[in-house]
């Protein structure tokens, strides 16, 4: 299902795993994609996100998912993050929601994150504690 704005496709029907097998081509196949891997006890947390962050913590060789944490209009950030890619969060909880609608419990999910750069889409597999799987892309947020 491609969302309303065109932000995020969930690979469901055969016409999505044409459009994703396009843009696999022109990314995920060339590109030196990255993979964060990471098993939430809750998906909850994303719903506080102002913008979600995957990049790295300067002086350090590993790369984190991280992200603009909103307070009563304050948004506070990790220090000495260096940011490769940012999701909205508004989008990327959409795309989330939509990707565990089938997902039960919500609890112990695993979510890889595969990324590049800040202009190339990120690709994100959740998977369930009993193994149900889904997959989806999203378009990284432009800074216009």
């Amino acid at each position: 299902m491609l969302d309303p704005a065109h932000i995020w496709l969930a690979i469901e029907t055969e016409e999505d795993k044409k459009r994703a097998e396009e843009i696999k081509q022109k990314t995920l196949d060339v590109l030196p994609y990255k993979t964060i891997e990471k098993e939430y006890n809750m998906l909850k947390q994303y719903l506080v996100l102002h913008e979600l962050q995957i990049g790295r913590i300067e002086g350090k060789n590993y790369d984190i998912i991280a992200g603009e944490l909103e307070i009563d209009g304050l948004v506070f950030k990790v220090n000495g993050f260096i940011p490769t890619v940012t999701l909205g969060a508004d989008h990327f909880k959409r795309l989330l929601e939509y990707l565990t609608k089938d997902i039960h419990p919500k609890r112990f999910v695993k979510v890889k994150i595969m990324y590049c750069c800040k202009d190339q889409p990120v690709w994100v597999e959740v998977r369930g504690r009993y193994g149900e799987t889904a997959i989806g892309v999203i378009a990284p947020k432009r800074k216009d």
